[in-house]
């Protein structure tokens, strides 16, 4: 078991409960399922690669979508049979707790969900493995990507007097993380990108996860919003796809396609 996924096991009991009453996340989350479901009809079949808890595997099985939820950390994997327990009973849901490299029933999904999971890894090379492997031809992946350069993290840690908070995401060691303890990674965007090239993966769309919209976790400025201006940032952010103002975002929603 490596340290990030022993980590993930430890945290699991109370992982369900963090970002809950986060509206940018929300927000963000359904835009990515919008993405990797565009055109997808009810029974299309979903990995869930690095599911968690299982709440997006539940949300894509609510619609009708044929899910493998797989995570590598066993108390997740608990966590998530439990939620998607109702799912799994229909035959739409399947939770396996296997590393991304083991992926069951390679090249037969129609698309594949990474939500954050990429974070916990230097480069973007294993999820392209994973993508690559687990996609039939004609087939998509939906990955997000720390930002390298995110424009809100440096600036709260410039107001805070912190520069070496506010450029740690530049940092060859990481970032840490409170919980669970791990280190994040926030690879240059064109690192990234090739990394799904060199795979043979097309990239079909690059856009950012709160660029206008306040990142998640971003403190009290963003919680002053109205829903319906968190709604509108969100919407208007979405159409920001030159690949400078993506760098300055939260996050990158990558959708690449399998030829």
């Amino acid at each position: 078991m490596t340290h990030v996924t022993a980590a993930f096991d430890r945290a699991a009991p109370g992982y369900a409960a963090q970002g809950r009453a986060d509206r940018s996340l929300a927000l963000i989350k359904r835009r990515v399922l919008r993405r990797l479901t565009a055109g997808l009809a009810p029974g299309a079949r979903i990995l869930d690669a690095g599911c968690g808890v299982g709440q997006e595997s539940a949300a894509l099985a609510a619609r009708g979508y044929r899910v493998t939820a797989l995570d590598a950390a066993a108390g997740m994997a608990v966590a998530a049979r439990r939620r998607l327990a109702p799912w799994v009973r229909r035959g739409l849901v399947r939770v396996v707790r296997v590393p991304f490299d083991l992926v069951p029933d390679p090249g037969t999904y129609d698309a594949v969900l990474c939500l954050r999971s990429a974070n916990f890894s230097r480069t973007l090379g294993p999820v392209a493995r994973l993508c690559t492997r687990a996609l039939r031809p004609g087939s998509r992946a939906a990955v997000t990507t720390a930002g390298r350069w995110a424009w809100q993290d440096i600036a709260r840690g410039l107001a805070a007097g912190d520069w070496s908070r506010a450029f740690r995401r530049l940092s060859p060691h990481g970032v840490p993380l409170a919980s669970p303890p791990v280190r994040a990674w926030a690879p240059p965007l064109g690192a990234a990108l090739a990394a799904f090239r060199a795979r043979g993966l097309v990239i079909a769309r690059v856009e950012p996860l709160g660029l206008l919209l306040p990142a998640p976790g971003g403190g009290r400025p963003g919680r002053r919003l109205s829903p319906a201006v968190r709604r509108w940032l969100d919407r208007a952010e979405s159409g920001l796809t030159a690949r400078p103002l993506v760098r300055l975002a939260d996050h990158a929603l990558v959708i690449v396609n399998k030829p």
